[in-house]
């Protein structure tokens, strides 16, 4: 399949909330099956090039945000879940979802932090907060 950053489209304006998101994730391998993944592992071994972080589509599981917790993305200051705001390459869903279904997109800091002392960093609520710049003048 290819890695994240070339599998996914970010709207200019949320290129920093979601890069800072993604961080190094953003070069992750996608792979199709977990037997893809084991081939290019063993690859890399063989070949003595290094590691890589590999996400085999076949053995994602979910990690959205759970429709109780949804409330959250109603609040003032919520633009949105980072997954919903991109576009990616078809068949990336479950790695798209893996890697931003619980990332809240918020306009500050301060609204990213209340968000998370109020979820009371439960599993299901949203795992992090990311701002997006502000729109220019």
């Amino acid at each position: 399949m290819g890695v994240v950053a070339e599998l996914i489209h970010v709207p200019e304006k949320y290129e920093v909330a979601i890069g800072t998101a993604l961080g190094g994730a953003q070069q992750n391998l996608v792979s199709r099956t977990g037997r893809d993944a084991k081939y290019i592992i063993e690859t890399l071994r063989r070949r003595e090039f290094g590691r890589c972080t590999i996400l085999p589509l076949d053995l994602l599981s979910e990690n959205g945000v759970r429709e109780k917790d949804r409330h959250f993305l109603q609040e003032k200051g919520v633009v949105g879940l980072a997954c919903d705001l991109i576009r990616w390459e078809e068949g990336m869903d479950k790695a798209v979802e893996y890697l931003l279904g619980r990332t809240v997109v918020v306009e500050d800091l301060s609204v990213g932090v209340s968000l998370k002392e109020r979820s009371g960093g439960s599993r299901s609520s949203p795992s992090r907060a990311t701002s997006s710049p502000p729109a220019a003048p």
